[in-house]
Parts: structure tokens; C-alpha cells; sequence
């Protein structure tokens, strides 16, 4: 099937009074048609995020894996198809790298890199990161 991968970066200042501060991203865009994932979002769980859960939003959790659920903030429209889909093996690879943010969709996958800036040798080990990992969840069923 056909593969697509976008690899860009995005910056944005904020200011607060006097002070100014720029954040950094770097995003990969993936397609395959052989993807087929539920729309979801995993991104890493911080200490904002456990507060969020306790006061209820959404986490969903999976629990045969509590590391993972733990490692990550899960949410989507459809709790039970997420977890079908996040078997043992795709777990394992998005765990090979938890401190970036995923978004699926039916044949897309995004991931987003914080504190990151784009440069030129950067660009090939980042592809073939998007690469591998896209390519292990069409194979993992």
C-alpha cells in the first residue's frame, strides 16, 4: 500500500507581561492505506493530567496494562474500539518512545515532538522513526 510521511516544524511565542517564551515542535504526518486505526489521542501522562482524571476527564484505561495506561492519557470517541486496537504489540510501540503525543485516525497518524527544533541531520533518523512505527501498527492485528 502507499505510504506518506510529512515531517515539519512549528513554533509559537507566548508572552506573559514582559516575559516571552518560544515552544518547539516537531511533527511527523503519516499515512498508509494499511492503517485502520479508531480516532484517539495518547499523550504522556503528567501530573496536570492526573489531576484531570480525578476530576473526571477522560483517561481511558486498559486494563491488562496498567503501565501503559499509566505512561499515557488515552481518549477517543469509542473507548471499546481504542482498546481492541491497542493490543499488546502496538503498546509496546508507542512505549519504545512515551514522551511524544500521538494522534490516529483511520489511516493517519500524527506525532508530535515537544521542546524540539527541525535541522537538517535530524531529518533522516526522524523519518525512519515515523516510518517504523507506522509500519508496526498495520502489521500488529
Amino acid at each position: 500500500g502507499e505510504k506518506l510521511i510529512a515531517l515539519f516544524d512549528y513554533s509559537l511565542i507566548t508572552r506573559d507581561g514582559k516575559n516571552q517564551r518560544r515552544h518547539h515542535w516537531v511533527v511527523s504526518l503519516c499515512r498508509m492505506d494499511a492503517l485502520d486505526a479508531p480516532a484517539m489521542q495518547l499523550k504522556p501522562t503528567t501530573f496536570l493530567s492526573l489531576i484531570g482524571s480525578l476530576i473526571g476527564f477522560q483517561d481511558i484505561h486498559i486494563p491488562e496494562a496498567p503501565e501503559f495506561s499509566k505512561a499515557f492519557v488515552i481518549q477517543g470517541n469509542a473507548p471499546e474500539a481504542i482498546r481492541q486496537f491497542l493490543n499488546a504489540a502496538r503498546r509496546d510501540a508507542f512505549l519504545r518512545d512515551p514522551k511524544q503525543t500521538y494522534a490516529l485516525l483511520n489511516r493517519h497518524l500524527l506525532i508530535v515532538r515537544e521542546n524540539q527544533k527541525l535541522n537538517a541531520p535530524k531529518i533522516k533518523p526522524l523519518l525512519g522513526e515515523s516510518l517504523a512505527l507506522i509500519q508496526s501498527l498495520c502489521r500488529t492485528n
